[in-house]
């Protein structure tokens, strides 16, 4: 009987100590090496084990073309990954600049920034024969606006306006124009003659005395008969 009751203690008490044994087991403390720092009460669970791969978050395919920097790579699974980033533009040059306005002038050195061009404007010069003043030196010139610019501001041509020996722009109110021509500018130049009678005549024929009647008398500067009342 004793010997019966000793061997049930036994027993109970190798029960007893594998659940404590398991209970200690899911509640013990994680101990993290080398500082040796302890968290108790934490249960216990299986942890993936860490890869020995890299992130590549943020690389890609490398890019094609002379404006790209691909040399930060990154390599995972096997592959080659590429951070690439534009390359700079040399000094006084900007990226995707291919054309320039009227008045300036396109330059590139045909270098690219990423997949844009690099290129700048420079303002243009004046040609020759042509300024950008709206005044002109010469006396009788006119300064025409061209087709030309340089930047914003447009190119003047000074053209002569003068008219030639003989000619003049307008005639007086006493004279008569016999022909006309025109300045380098376009402006219209007369040939003046002077239209009035000698004394005593008239362009118009006038009414006479009794026994008298209007006759040539002359001609005057511009050929025109001028008349006078003569006797018959």
């Amino acid at each position: 009987m004793d010997k019966t009751i000793g061997t049930f203690s036994k027993a109970l008490f190798f029960a007893f100590m594998l659940i404590f044994v398991d209970i200690l087991s899911a509640n013990a403390d994680i101990c993290f090496l080398p500082d040796g720092k302890c968290m108790s009460g934490i249960e216990m669970e299986d942890q993936p084990m860490p890869t020995s791969e890299p992130s590549c978050a943020g690389y890609g395919t490398k890019r094609n073309g002379s404006g790209w920097n691909c040399n930060d790579t990154c390599h995972a699974n096997g592959h080659v990954y590429y951070r690439c980033v534009e390359k700079p533009c040399p000094e006084g040059f900007a990226p995707g600049i291919n054309n320039c306005t009227q008045g300036y002038e396109y330059v590139t050195d045909n270098v690219y920034s990423g997949d844009l061009i690099c290129g700048k404007c420079i303002e243009n010069t004046c040609p020759d024969g042509t300024q950008l003043s709206s005044t002109c030196a010469q006396e009788g010139d006119v300064a025409q606006k061209t087709q030309y610019y340089a930047g914003d501001r447009p190119c003047y041509a000074c053209i002569n306006d003068n008219c030639n020996t003989g000619l003049k722009k307008k005639c007086t109110s006493d004279e008569l124009a016999l022909r006309t021509e025109r300045t380098p500018f376009g402006s219209l130049c007369y040939k003046c003659c002077n239209n009035n009678c000698p004394a005593g005549s008239f362009l118009e024929k006038p009414t006479c005395p009794t026994g008298q009647s209007p006759k040539e008398f002359s001609r005057n500067a511009c050929a025109k008969v001028c008349y006078s009342c003569q006797d018959d």
